[in-house]
């Protein structure tokens, strides 16, 4: 299991909904997260959310404890789309509900009044027990998949 946390800088990790592909499964508190099938998973019990909502969920993961914005959740998963406040508020109050989350006292996601929210609830990455002791399950971004690729075809061609 690989701590979010010690995940290195943004540039290196990624789970977004563009990358549901690249991590299958990821844990929030003691809810397994499933955002290809767009399902949390506790203790035998299963639950589906949309798709929106499971991307609201997918970007706040990528920055446990820190706040992202409004706007930021808006840009990134209704991307181009026009959409008012209360869509996103929907899609947080749907978490909040699948966690049996208390704004007064949340335990998964805080409100940042002004601001935005805050993912409040450990989350760790590679905890899929398919995967053996010891195995790198750090994650990464297409991005740095294409350079890498990039860097290979020139050395290739210089005939390094």
């Amino acid at each position: 299991m690989v701590p979010i946390s010690s995940r290195g800088s943004a540039d290196d990790w990624c789970f977004t909904g563009i990358y549901t592909r690249v991590v299958t499964t990821f844990q929030v508190g003691d809810w397994r997260v499933h955002p290809s099938l767009n399902r949390l998973a506790r203790n035998g019990e299963d639950v589906r959310v949309e798709p929106k909502v499971m991307q609201v969920l997918e970007c706040l993961a990528e920055k446990p404890g820190e706040v992202v914005s409004r706007d930021e959740l808006v840009a990134r998963v209704w991307a181009g789309v026009f959409v008012t406040d209360d869509v996103l508020h929907r899609a947080i109050r749907e978490l909040r509900r699948v966690f049996g989350d208390d704004t007064a006292k949340p335990t998964y996601i805080e409100t940042i009044r002004k601001r935005g929210y805050r993912l409040i609830a450990p989350v760790v990455i590679g905890a899929d027990p398919r995967v053996g002791p010891g195995a790198d399950t750090r994650v990464r971004p297409y991005g740095s998949v294409t350079r890498l690729a990039a860097v290979a075809a020139v050395a290739v061609a210089l005939g390094a």
